[in-house]
């Protein structure tokens, strides 16, 4: 996985990262990554729910690894910072010509000044920093290339106190 990273970062930096697109089931690539950290949830009593608003697309067209690449980067991250026996919730909306994909939490929030920073590479917040020490604050950066890479835009909706929400969107 850090290897992986670190490979990616490479590629982004100089400017050669590959896409492979094709047309993917969004639903099932969701439920892939859900089963996947179903472990890293199970350690802290988290639940994982989808919500679907909207006519959602049964396919999308975009690069799958580079799909559950930024969704697995969400999901773990909202996983490792909520509280215990939380839920964490993956928001798929469909609106407009294009799906907007969100991971909340309601974990310790982020603060407005560290959200300004929170996609550039490296950075770490304190809350991330207390929390998981062994961070390399790599992650959200990756994940805001690849979503920007394949035309898609990305966030944060942070409050302190009242958890967060990061969400992507891709072009339908």
């Amino acid at each position: 996985s850090l290897t992986e990273e670190l490979l990616s970062l490479s590629h982004i930096e100089l400017g050669t990262v590959a896409m492979d697109s094709h047309q993917i089931d969004i639903l099932e690539a969701v439920d892939t990554v859900v089963k996947e950290l179903h472990p890293n949830a199970s350690v802290g009593n988290h639940t994982v729910a989808v919500e679907k608003y909207g006519i959602l697309p049964k396919e999308v067209v975009l690069d799958p690894k580079r799909f559950y690449n930024v969704l697995q980067c969400l999901v773990a991250n909202a996983l490792d910072y909520s509280p215990i026996g939380s839920r964490v919730v993956i928001k798929l909306q469909a609106e407009n010509k294009v799906l907007r994909v969100a991971v909340a939490n309601k974990g310790p929030g982020i603060p407005p000044a560290e959200q300004k920073r929170i996609f550039e590479k490296f950075f770490r917040g304190e809350a991330a920093r207390r929390t998981k020490p062994s961070g390399m604050g790599i992650g959200l950066f990756i994940a805001k290339s690849f979503v920007q890479r394949w035309g898609g835009a990305m966030g944060v909706v942070s409050a302190e106190g009242s958890g967060t929400e990061f969400w992507f969107t891709i072009n339908l």
